[in-house]
C-alpha cells in the first residue's frame, strides 16, 4: 500500500513539473502580450521547437506507461498526458500559422514598399490572434495535466492520513491497555476504621 502512495503521489509530481515547462513558454506569450509586443523571428523559432519538444514528451511520457503491468492504476495519468497532447498539438498548430507571417514581417521590415503595407497590417493582426489562441491553448494543456494531479495527490494523502490514524486507534497485540482502555475498577472511600485502624 505504501508503495502505491508513493507512486501515486510521484506521477502526480511529474504532471506538475510537465505543465510548468508548457507555463513556462505560455507565460513569455503573456509577458509579450502585456507589452503589446510580438516576439521576433528568433524568439518565435525558439518558442515554437519548445513547444514542439514539450509534445513529444507527452507522448512519450504515455509509452513508458500504457503498456505497464502495476498495482497502481496509471489509466488516469495516460489519459491526462493524451488530453493535453491535442490541446499541444492545437498550440503547434496556430504558433505555425504565426510562425509563416511573422516571417512575412521579417521580409517586409527590412525593405517595405508601399504596396506591401496592407499585407504587413494583415500578418500583424494574424499574429496577434494566432499568439491568443496559442494562449488559450496552453492553458487548456495545464488543465488537462493539474486536474488529475491534483486528485492523484490528495487521494494519497487522504490515504497516508486514514492508514495513520487507523494505526493509532488499534493498539497492537501485546501492547498494554492505557488507562482509557483499562477496566475500571471500583475504589471504595477509607472508612474511619480504615484511617485509625480496629
Amino acid at each position: 500500500m505504501s508503495e502505491m502512495r508513493h507512486r501515486a503521489i510521484f506521477e502526480s509530481d511529474e504532471l506538475f513539473a510537465t505543465a510548468r515547462q508548457f507555463g513556462q513558454v505560455r507565460k513569455e506569450l503573456t509577458r509579450m502580450k502585456a507589452r503589446n509586443e510580438l516576439p521576433d523571428l528568433p524568439a518565435a523559432s525558439r518558442q515554437l521547437a519548445d513547444l514542439s519538444r514539450l509534445c513529444k514528451k507527452l507522448t512519450d511520457e504515455v509509452l513508458v506507461r500504457v503498456d505497464v503491468t502495476e498495482e497502481v492504476d496509471l489509466s488516469p495519468v495516460v489519459h491526462a498526458y493524451a488530453a493535453a497532447a491535442r490541446s499541444a498539438g492545437r498550440a503547434i498548430q496556430n504558433y505555425s500559422a504565426a510562425y509563416a507571417e511573422l516571417g512575412l514581417l521579417h521580409r517586409t521590415s527590412e525593405w517595405p514598399p508601399p504596396d506591401d503595407q496592407h499585407d504587413r497590417r494583415d500578418a500583424i493582426i494574424t499574429v496577434r490572434e494566432r499568439l491568443e489562441n496559442v494562449r488559450s491553448d496552453l492553458g487548456q494543456v495545464n488543465d488537462a495535466l493539474c486536474k488529475p494531479a491534483g486528485d492523484m495527490y490528495r487521494s494519497a494523502i487522504r490515504s497516508t492520513a486514514a492508514l495513520s490514524r487507523s494505526a493509532h486507534s488499534a493498539p497492537s497485540a501485546g501492547r498494554p491497555l492505557s488507562e482509557d482502555t483499562s477496566p475500571s475498577v471500583t475504589r471504595t472511600a477509607p472508612t474511619p476504621e480504615h484511617r485509625h485502624g480496629r
